[in-house]
Parts: C-alpha cells; sequence; structure tokens
C-alpha cells in the first residue's frame, strides 16, 4: 500500500530463510496498473456489487458504469448518515464498520429501534429512491467508524429502476420490518391463561 509519493510502509517484512523475490518499483506499477489504492477499491466495490441480487442483472457495461458512479464517504461514531423526513438522494452500501436503523413515530417520545446493526456488504437508502414523495422513512446512524459507497439517485434509478422484481421485495420486507417494530412487546402478564391442554414428563402445555 506504499506505492504513492512519500507513503511510508505499514509492515516490516523479515525472511525466515533463503528467499529469491521479483521486485516492482512503484513508478512501473502504477504505470502499468494505475493507482494501488484505486485498484484495490475497484476490486472490493465489484466484488460486493456483485454479490447483490439486484445488481447480478446488470450487463458488464451497467456494472461498470454502477462502481465508477460509486462516491466514497466516511462517518464516525453516531454521525447520521440519512435522516427521517430528509429527501432521498442517494443509495449506500457499507464497506466497513456498521450502523443502525431507527424510526420516529408521532405517538412515541422516543425512537423504534428498526435495525440495531447493518454489518459491512448491508445496503440502505434505496426505499426512498422507490417511493413517490422521495423522503427518508428512517434515520440511519454509524455505530462506529464507518465506510459507505454512495450512489445519486439518477444513476440508481438508471441503472436498477423501480421495476427491479428483487429491489422491490426487498423493499416490501423493510415496510414490514418497520411495521412490525412499531408494535409493544407482549410480556407474559399480558397473556390469558385459557385451559391446560395436556400435562406431560416435562411439565404442562397451556393455552
Amino acid at each position: 500500500l506504499a506505492d504513492s509519493e512519500n507513503a511510508y510502509r505499514q509492515a516490516s517484512v523479515v525472511a525466515l530463510g533463503d528467499v529469491v523475490m521479483l521486485c516492482l518499483k512503484a513508478s512501473h506499477f502504477t504505470e502499468l496498473l494505475g493507482d494501488l489504492n484505486e485498484l484495490i477499491k475497484q476490486n472490493f466495490n465489484e466484488k460486493i456489487l456483485g454479490g447483490m441480487e439486484m445488481f447480478k442483472a446488470l450487463s458488464k457495461t451497467q456494472q461498470t458504469v454502477l462502481v465508477d458512479s460509486l462516491v466514497e464517504e466516511k462517518y464516525v461514531k453516531d454521525d447520521d448518515i440519512v435522516v427521517q423526513g430528509e429527501e432521498g438522494l442517494a443509495f449506500y452500501v457499507i464497506v466497513s464498520g456498521s450502523v443502525r436503523v431507527t424510526r420516529m413515530e408521532p405517538e412515541m417520545e422516543e425512537p423504534i429501534m428498526i435495525k440495531d446493526k447493518l454489518p459491512a456488504g448491508a445496503y440502505f437508502g434505496e426505499m426512498a429512491l422507490l417511493q413517490e414523495d422521495g423522503t427518508r422513512m428512517a434515520t440511519v446512524t454509524a455505530n462506529e467508524d464507518t465506510i459507505v459507497m454512495s450512489l445519486d439517485r439518477d444513476t440508481f434509478t438508471e441503472l436498477v429502476g423501480s421495476m427491479n422484481d428483487v429491489l422491490v421485495r426487498e423493499t416490501e420486507r423493510r415496510q414490514r420490518q418497520s411495521a412490525s417494530a412499531k408494535r409493544p412487546p407482549i410480556r407474559l402478564d399480558d397473556l390469558e391463561l385459557m385451559k391446560v391442554l395436556g400435562v406431560g414428563t416435562f411439565g404442562r402445555v397451556k393455552m
């Protein structure tokens, strides 16, 4: 990774015995393959996006446009990446770190936890791009130092579009998850015993 000008080595490498190696100077490496950091980022983006169902139907040309259109963004712990109610302008893929998803309801004083952790490789922000009003339905906050790749609305719509069946199913799943989170938890004290169905070696079966 010490391929750029004035960069320092990040680790030491020591020969454990007699070793013969080939050496490629940084200037030659860059001339042949381009900037190493950019190459690593390109390969990572292709690997992550290639594993997502919604992008598998894209042609090689479209995948190249997709990767080239991604913009890296960095956030520190507790930074809001998207905020509920704001206009949705981009789609996000988590490169490193993790985020949590919360939603504020009018009748509640505290936000509802929709998802406490979305890890690297997960994505978010697509729902606002598929809705007519285009507003964020939840707030996404960094749990730790987090790096995401963002894709602007126009490119997302052009490449993926609202007709992508996989994306529509994922959007519906997240809507159900959000609705489920709004329901209050059921406590044992809230349940009413109707009858005992049977008694066995390990206890009773109650309804």
